[in-house]
């Protein structure tokens, strides 16, 4: 029961911000483009048609969204790579010989903490209790 909690959090969290977020920058994008001659993000218009599309994803399918995003991830990848390949010419190894300072290590390390251990914690919580298949 407490896994199911978690998720419907969890998943009404993510759809909320996605919306929020998705809402303000796509009426501001429409507008500065001309493609709307008002901000759409100011009426409730936009936020509906964007859980809309949310709606219309999760009845499309799983195995077909899958694909779509599979393709979607491929082309990242090949991308990105050629992006990384083009600026080889452009990298400084320089800070790789750089010792840090202790008050500044001290500092940096628990940045990625934020990012990292929320998630560790949502899976050890999800996993909790469940045997790996042997």
């Amino acid at each position: 029961m407490a896994t199911v909690v978690v998720y419907f959090v969890t998943f009404y969290a993510v759809l909320t911000s996605y919306s929020i977020g998705l809402n303000a920058n796509i009426g501001q994008y429409l507008f500065l483009e001309g493609i709307t001659s008002t901000n759409w993000a100011k009426g409730p218009y936009l936020s509906l048609i964007i859980l809309l599309c949310f709606a219309l994803l999760h009845m499309v399918g799983q195995r077909a969204l899958l694909r779509v995003m599979t393709l979607l991830a491929s082309i990242l990848v090949v991308s990105l790579l050629g992006i990384s390949i083009y600026l080889i010419p452009f990298w400084d190894f320089s800070t790789l010989r750089q010792t840090p300072s202790p008050a500044g290590l001290t500092a940096d390390v628990p940045k990625p903490y934020p990012f990292t251990g929320n998630f560790g914690v949502q899976h050890l919580i999800l996993t909790r209790g469940k045997q790996p298949d042997k």
